[in-house]
Formats: structure tokens, sequence, C-alpha cells
């Protein structure tokens, strides 16, 4: 079963919340297994938690160790080639791809229209991520490898967690969770 959990760096200035608007927030998760049902969702202050099992059932720490995480931002596709995505993945050791809204850093073609098209994002020669169409007739949402998990295998996940919408549906439910909505 694959549990994908989603992770954000910093809440967003406009919080409406006020507890999660704070400094030192470092995560919205949202997990959830597939075929859509939400697993768990929370936040957390302080330093990233390491995966682990824990008897304590506290909120930092995840109680089953994910099979995936799904960053909202870059993995090599990043102008030092390490971006979050690649952090998270050595900080805890576990698979990690980066999903990002915008592009950041490269150059790439915009993808044909129908959903499942791509084209490279290339920096310095190197093919480093992919535009990828989610939806047909949408902006593309810009996937990149963060640790242990090819490019080829980061676009099959990312097709298959953005049923719906643009953007994967754990990544939006994060974003959703960040605003109080």
């Amino acid at each position: 079963m694959l549990i994908p959990v989603t992770c954000y760096p910093d809440p967003p200035k406009k919080s409406p919340c006020p507890e999660r608007s704070r400094p030192g927030s470092w995560a919205r998760a949202a997990r959830r297994s597939l075929p859509c049902c939400t697993r768990r969702q929370g936040t957390g202050r302080g330093p990233p938690p390491r995966p682990r099992r824990s008897s304590g059932g506290s909120r930092r720490r995840l109680t089953i160790t994910p099979d995936l995480l799904v960053c909202d931002g870059y993995g090599l596709a990043h102008p030092r080639r390490f971006g979050l995505a690649c952090h998270l993945g050595v900080l805890t050791g576990l698979p990690v791809i980066g999903v990002a809204k915008t592009p950041f850093a490269g150059r790439h073609d915009l993808p044909a229209r129908e959903r499942g098209s791509w084209t490279p994002i290339v920096l310095d020669g190197e093919v480093v991520g992919r535009a990828l169409r989610t939806r047909e007739g949408v902006k593309p949402v810009y996937v990149s490898q963060g640790h242990r998990v090819g490019l080829d295998e980061a676009c099959g996940h990312v097709l298959r967690l953005a049923p719906a919408y643009r953007i994967p549906e754990p990544i939006r439910r994060a974003d959703r969770l960040s605003r109080g909505r």
C-alpha cells in the first residue's frame, strides 16, 4: 500500500490560523493511502521528525513509516541540484519526490495538451526533472526526483495522486489544512 506524506517547510504568510503562522512551524502533512482515503493529517513545530514507531502517540512522530514522501518543492531541479525533496530524503532515508507549481530552475518546453504528456526540464545540459501535465489543457506541474526514486517512477506516482485536480491530492490536502479549510 502506498502511503504518501506531503510536507511544507514553512506556513503560508497569510495563514488564517495564528497557531500555524508562528515561525518554526515545520510542516503540515496530509497522509493518505490509495485509493483516496485520508489516514492522518496534522501540523507540527520544531525540527522535522524522523519516521519511527511510537507508542506515545505524539503529533510530531509518524507511527507508520510512509512508502513515499511527496514534497511541495523541488529535488534535483534546483539551482544547487539539492532542493527540499533531496534534503528531506537524506534526513529521513525515505523515497521522496518534489512536485512544484511554478518553474524555478532550468528550461523546458510546454508539454502537449493531453494528460500524462511531459517535457524534460534541462539545467546546464542535464535533465533534472519534468514538466508534467496532470489534466488536459491545464498548466503542468514540475516534478523532480528527491531521493531513492527515479524520474519515470516519480511521474507515475504524481499521475496516480492527481486523478481529478492539477495538484497531487496529498499536496492539495496539506495546503488546505495549512490554511485552516
